[in-house]
């Protein structure tokens, strides 16, 4: 079925919930609670950082209700001295929730509903904060639009802050509820006998981290205590059968002896059916290095995810995954690459991890100066031993069975060279559908074909197909 994740960003708390397997419930998106505290913080360093830990390491801090109250006036942030795009302030609250719901739910949701906070942001920044998130394409929902579809499909007596998440889901499942003043219509006003008032469905639970747990847990179930028989009785039950077992030896020894008994007949039994194990897939976990379409994800789907795009400065990005992944294996230096773009470029090997730098000005005089990040390429070992995975687990050695089953509707595989016996196969993936590719070979089309190579990104060209 298809899941549904909605983020929303209220005055004090961000809350999510999620609607899948016909059940909607919170999803923890602090740390011990369901909310996350609205707290945007700027370290002396000029890094931001969001949610409870925020305020630990010394600078400015911005509460949430402040936060958005100069977006809705401004569209800026002021952090003391410094005044920041709220558009980025808010892409970082967003990513923070994501990848917190991701990690809860273990893998991406099928969509993602964003609740436009009353009074707050614009639909266009709230819009542009989604695509700077990098949380996919989203639905935008008015708070008024949740609240009314909560109030009419939804439990009663929830606190307000849940209204704007769980609210979005039930519009989602029910559509549109009218939000002004209807007139009061009875059962008796269409001709209905009265029946029994519908019943609104229970409150949500909550899920977190690890096992699925429900924070409300209050009813205990009484379990009966097992009866004992007296003693008295006991001590009668067991006289009786000693008495009848004396009696059964007298009478056996005044009679003939029994004789032998005959042969029992072979006897066939039914085989034995035992009902099949249980079984569970447990997902591999994710390296320090994520592959994505758009560059790569450093300690995805932790609170310090740090996406380095492609059109990051190319020192900037050569320091992060070296800091996460150690040294360099092989650097090619600058230079001219008849494979590659125009200009000059740098590739540079972190284990089974290439990574493409490209300067676009013409010799300028310094080499490598605004040159940028442009193309990650695998190859090499299985994903399973260097952990070079996309989020929904697709690497090295993964089979065409797996791309067909992950990326049902993203995924697109074809002959690489169709004019030869050459087996091998050109894919490509689409997470979201928005023209940003992974593409790759296969060792052949047939669905235990193995991925042999990935890459993201136009800085060389690596397919070459008919």
């Amino acid at each position: 079925m298809t899941t549904v994740l909605a983020i929303h960003i209220g005055p004090e708390l961000a809350h999510a919930a999620v609607d899948r397997d016909g059940r909607i419930d919170l999803v923890a998106a602090g740390d011990d609670s369901a909310g996350m505290p609205v707290v945007v913080h700027m370290a002396v360093d000029g890094s931001i950082g969001v949610g409870a830990a925020a305020p630990d390491t010394g600078g400015d801090d911005l509460a949430g209700e402040d936060f958005l109250a100069q977006l809705a006036d401004t569209g800026m942030v002021r952090f003391g001295v410094r005044t920041l795009s709220g558009e980025l302030v808010l892409a970082h609250l967003l990513a923070q929730v994501h990848a917190r719901c991701v990690r809860v739910l273990d893998g991406l949701p099928d969509r993602v509903v964003l609740v436009l906070t009353a009074g707050g942001p614009t639909e266009a920044v709230y819009a542009a904060a989604a695509r700077r998130a990098l949380i996919g394409e989203v639905t935008l929902v008015d708070e008024t639009r949740a609240w009314a579809a909560l109030a009419a499909h939804g439990p009663r007596g929830l606190h307000p802050d849940l209204a704007g998440a769980l609210g979005a889901l039930f519009l989602q499942r029910h559509g549109e509820v009218p939000t002004g003043p209807l007139p009061i219509v009875t059962r008796e006003d269409l001709g209905e006998s009265e029946k029994e008032p519908m019943r609104p469905p229970p409150g949500p639970s909550v899920i977190s981290v690890g096992a699925r747990s429900v924070f409300d847990e209050t009813t205990r179930v009484a379990i009966p205590r097992r009866r004992r028989l007296p003693v008295v009785l006991l001590a009668l039950a067991g006289a009786l059968v000693i008495g009848i077992f004396a009696l059964v030896l007298l009478v056996d020894r005044d009679q003939a002896p029994y004789p032998p008994p005959s042969p029992a007949l072979p006897t066939t039994l039914p085989p034995t059916t035992l009902p099949p194990e249980e079984t569970t897939t447990t997902l591999p976990p994710l390296g320090p290095v994520t592959l994505a379409e758009n560059g790569l994800l450093l300690r995805a789907t932790t609170q310090n995810q740090t996406l380095i795009g492609f059109g990051t400065d190319a020192t900037t990005a050569l320091d992060a995954l070296a800091g996460v992944l150690g040294g360099l294996t092989a650097d090619t230096g600058w230079g001219v690459d008849e494979i590659c773009t125009s200009g000059v470029v740098r590739r540079v090997q972190l284990g089974d991890l290439e990574v493409v730098f490209t300067d676009a000005e013409e010799l300028d005089g310094v080499v490598g100066t605004g040159a940028t990040f442009t193309q990650w390429f695998v190859w090499g070992a299985d994903a399973s031993r260097s952990a070079l995975w996309t989020l929904n687990r697709i690497g090295i050695g993964s089979t065409v069975a797996d791309l067909t089953e992950t990326y049902p509707d993203e995924f697109t595989l074809d002959q690489a060279l169709p004019d030869s016996n050459d087996p091998a196969g050109y894919l490509r993936i689409d997470p979201f559908r928005l023209g940003a590719l992974i593409e790759g070979m296969t060792s052949n089309t047939t669905a235990g074909g193995r991925v042999l190579q990935l890459w993201s990104g136009d800085g060389c060209q690596r397919a070459f197909v008919g």
